[in-house]
């Protein structure tokens, strides 16, 4: 312990030098910014080094594992049906059992595509015996080619394995806390590229530890992993101690795999919060919602647990809006990285096995420490009134990036903060409005801003259709047996919603004044499953003429679109509307209006200034497509809005296809 307590150390120095970690200081828009920003290129990273080469891995089989992964994480059907029923029973052979048993909604053909899924959404059935089987499945595979690798290779590559899915279910949960759109996972390398390592023996200079008294996992202790391997990839000795030098810490679980182990590490970087909140979130839930220092532990506790739970989107929107209610944006990015670096490395931990509640209690003295070296630090800077000594390149350069001011454009809707008094007098308080930027001169830095106080509300002008140029979304005709067939679901979705995604009478609480219902393909009756499909065919027959090509060079040469599992039936109410988003997790989208008698509710795409109110498909996946801010979707072209409903009400069905 106290080699990481002198670790911690030289952390909070590094630290004082770097201006690294949060302080404590009042927030600002611009320090949100550049949070928000810190995230992304954090998040970004992650996710470039998913689908590249590993350790012993090559990048084709990471990026296999890595799309199973971010794809699975709260969307597998057929894991989560598993889950909700408690199946397996007891004493069944969870590995053959979610092999052959359970129908999951697979994105690859990969060969360890079923024990990634189990890893992501079944951690509570995670035991040795499963380890065991992933070891031995990565034995059949990769040992008949080459017969120098050994048991210890095996069993490096099933951590490998692991802390790869936990780094994608990490990444999905820290977007699903900020309520930020996942971004795509990158392209994988082409040609495909080995893993940088053949062996262990090539990073170590011994053979793994387990020790048996604390978990079935290997450990690679600092004093044998290779300098020159450290030094060819940057590996900080000292922060590994975290991980070499602590069996029973939780990143420890991850070092038998140095390089992803690393990744882990730095991973850390997505917290950027008051150390003290950490350990709450990884307590049970009676001590997590009964006590704890920080006046807002209830709030976080209730998202914490509910993006544990990824299926239930709207319990992780309620709980999000109600932290966001009592703070602000920057405190839900704290909470959010939090609730992602923890949903990371809780499934190492239970992947590679935990005997001993020492961990915690490890987890708990960490915080502790480095929460105590934080408040020093604090005192000092605030006593000596100094400012980072220089600025580090690598982990730190995101924190000195400064975010980009863009001034609004001419038509856009801002928030400002203008000073009010009241007419009988008084004290001048500030309050945020929201107004339109009517007119523009940039020379003089002056904006002409209209406001509405709401006392004269006039009726919006309908805004006009307006096609898309570049090609991105495709409108076509639909027959009329299709939309009677969607005008059928929405009049008895009480009869075919999924009850299991709230009451499909009322829908799933995400907006005012919006339904939102769930309808699975396999709860429909033959002769409606039937038309379901043909529904989907028939979307399915305009990619190719929407996009040539495209399918190949998104999914392989034999790629080709398959229909989804479920679609939804969506009713927006007067006033009723839905912010801009990209769905990333879908290859296409397909939204078939099925009413005209309302005003507003087109569905707008900002960044291709079009708007559209008639059947319409478009890409989710954007080959080759890189944003402007590494990790961000705001560029993405697939980013959409569904505009306010002025009057009556608009009735729609989305789907999407998926690519095999």
């Amino acid at each position: 312990m106290l080699k990481v307590m002198a670790a911690m150390a030289g952390d909070v120095l590094y630290n004082l030098c770097t201006g690294y970690y949060e302080e404590g200081r009042p927030t600002s828009k611009e320090r949100t910014a550049e949070r928000k920003k810190n995230c992304l290129l954090c998040i970004q990273r992650v996710l470039e080094v998913a689908v590249g080469p590993g350790d012993l891995l090559s990048s084709d089989v990471r990026a296999d594992i890595a799309a199973e992964a971010y794809a699975a994480w709260g969307d597998c059907q057929g894991c989560l049906t598993a889950k909700s029923q408690g199946l397996p029973a007891e004493g069944t052979d969870f590995a053959q059992y979610n092999l052959e048993e359970i129908s999951h909604d697979f994105v690859t053909t990969g060969p360890f595509r079923d024990l990634v899924h189990a890893i992501v959404n079944r951690q509570q059935k995670l035991d040795e015996a499963f380890f065991k089987t992933v070891v031995e499945r990565l034995r059949q595979h990769f040992g008949e080619g080459d017969k120098m690798l050994g048991e210890e290779d095996f069993q490096a590559m099933a951590v490998e394995l692991a802390t790869l899915s936990a780094l994608c279910t990490g990444v999905r949960a820290f977007c699903a806390a900020a309520g930020y759109a996942a971004p795509e996972l990158p392209s994988r390398p082409t040609p495909s590229e080995p893993g940088r390592f053949r062996r262990v023996a090539d990073y170590s200079t011994g053979s793994l530890k387990t020790d048996r008294s604390i978990a079935w996992g290997p450990t690679l202790p600092t004093s044998q992993l290779r300098k020159e391997v450290t030094d060819r990839f940057g590996i900080n000795r000292s922060l590994w101690l975290f991980s070499g030098d602590l069996p029973m810490g939780p990143t420890s679980k991850a070092s038998a795999a140095p390089l992803t182990c690393w990744e882990l590490l730095k991973y850390m970087d997505v917290m950027y919060a008051p150390v003290g909140d950490i350990p709450r979130l990884a307590v049970s839930e009676t001590a997590l919602l009964g006590g704890g220092q920080h006046p807002l532990h209830q709030e976080i506790a209730a998202l914490a647990h509910a993006v544990a739970s990824p299926e239930n989107a709207a319990k992780i929107l309620v709980a999000r809006e109600a932290l966001l209610a009592k703070s602000n944006e920057h405190v839900l990015l704290d909470t959010a990285g939090i609730i992602g670096f923890f949903a990371t490395i809780t499934v190492v931990v239970d992947f590679t096995g935990h005997y001993s509640d020492d961990i915690l209690k490890k987890t708990e003295m960490m915080a502790a420490v480095i929460s105590g070296g934080r408040r020093f630090r604090a005192t000092l800077r605030s006593r000596v009134g100094c400012t980072p000594l220089f600025s580090q390149k690598g982990r730190g350069k995101a924190c000195v990036v400064q975010a980009e001011v863009i001034p609004p454009a001419e038509g856009d809707w801002i928030h400002v903060e203008w000073p009010c008094q009241a007419e009988d007098g008084g004290a001048v308080a500030k309050i945020w409005f929201k107004v339109l930027v009517a007119a523009v001169d940039l020379q003089r830095s002056k904006y002409l801003l209209r406001f509405s106080d709401g006392e004269e509300e006039s009726v919006p002008a309908e805004p006009s259709e307006h096609q898309d140029s570049s090609g991105f979304v495709h409108s076509f005709t639909i027959e009329e047996e299709f939309l009677e067939f969607c005008d059928g679901l929405h009049a008895h979705r009480q009869e075919v919603g999924d009850k299991s995604r709230g009451d499909s009478e009322h829908g799933e609480p995400l907006c005012g004044g919006l339904i939102s219902v769930l309808v699975r393909r396999d709860a429909l009756p033959e002769k409606q499953k039937d038309m379901y499909n043909r529904l989907h065919q028939r979307c399915i027959e305009e990619v190719p003429k929407a996009w040539p090509g495209w399918i190949q060079k998104a999914a392989g040469k034999a790629g080709k679109a398959r229909p989804s599992q479920d679609l939804r039936l969506l009713q927006y109410f007067e006033g009723a509307q839905f912010k801009a988003h990209v769905d990333s997790g879908w290859a296409c989208q397909a939204l078939i209006y099925l009413n005209e008698d309302f005003r507003g509710g087109c569905t707008e795409f900002p960044n291709l200034r079009a708007r559209y109110r008639p059947v319409l498909m478009w890409r989710s996946v954007s080959v080759g497509f890189k944003g402007t801010i590494p990790g961000s979707m705001e560029d993405h072209p697939a980013q959409h809005v569904a505009n306010e409903v002025f009057g009556g009400t608009k009735k729609v069905v989305s789907l999407h296809l998926v690519l095999a």
